[in-house]
């Protein structure tokens, strides 16, 4: 277990990794004011077995136990890729169990059999093929979402599988996480941040959505004939 970005003043993420590589690259992306805690999957622990997906569950609720110990009571995101999915799912429901605010999940190239009342974004990269069953059929992506996920979405990420913390795509994945933990309500900005952005979101003179407020033009006197810096 370790933080990245220790000095930022923003609620930390966790993610569950399964290379050494990738938690710097997407602590970079993510930006110095975002820490990040990061884990762990069994990947070249322990080889593919029966007992690997029990294993798992319980590396999981280790997880969980000790970052209870440590986390403030509100995470906006719980996240994983490939075998570290449904550790992150579990550790999300562990630690909602134990009081956290947890505001969603997101995994990359997996739909986890593991059943979450979270938002759940699914990123899959651009050769994601569903996992099939022994006898060769893959069951339907739809009916797993409606069975285990209360609120889901999906996101085609602009790689292959594994290069997602590459230096050329791990941008797009921090970019993707972020507008999905903003647009959930669970994105802490800066004071600067959320003016620059509801401007923009006058000059469109759209709806948009801050936490659980929606803003638009209206905000502003509309007798102000120009806009602040």
């Amino acid at each position: 277990m370790r933080i990245l970005n220790s000095a930022g003043t923003r609620p930390p993420i966790i993610w569950v990794f399964n290379a050494a590589h990738e938690p710097r690259q997407l602590a970079r992306a993510l930006g110095p004011k975002q820490p990040l805690i990061a884990l762990r999957s069994l990947n070249q622990i322990q080889r593919a077995s029966s007992d690997r997906y029990d294993n798992a569950e319980r590396l999981a609720a280790y997880y969980a136990d000790q970052l209870a110990q440590a986390l403030p009571k509100k995470v906006p995101l719980v996240g994983g890729n490939c075998q570290g999915a449904p550790i992150a799912l579990w550790i999300s429901n562990a630690l909602r169990d134990r009081g956290c605010d947890v505001g969603c999940a997101a995994v990359i190239d997996a739909r986890p059999w593991v059943e979450t009342q979270l938002p759940l974004l699914l990123n899959f990269g651009v050769d994601w093929k569903e996992d099939t069953f022994f006898d060769g059929i893959a069951p339907d992506p739809i009916e797993v979402n409606k069975r285990f996920y209360a609120d889901w979405r999906q996101a085609r990420l602009r790689c292959t599988h594994g290069q997602y913390f590459d230096p050329e795509h791990v941008d797009h994945l921090a970019t993707t996480l972020t507008r999905f933990m903003r647009q959930e309500g669970c994105w802490q900005e800066t004071l600067q941040s959320r003016l620059a952005r509801t401007l923009r979101t006058k000059a469109k003179g759209v709806f948009h959505r801050t936490g659980a407020v929606r803003v638009r033009d209206r905000i502003l006197a509309p007798s102000k004939n120009r806009l602040p810096n």
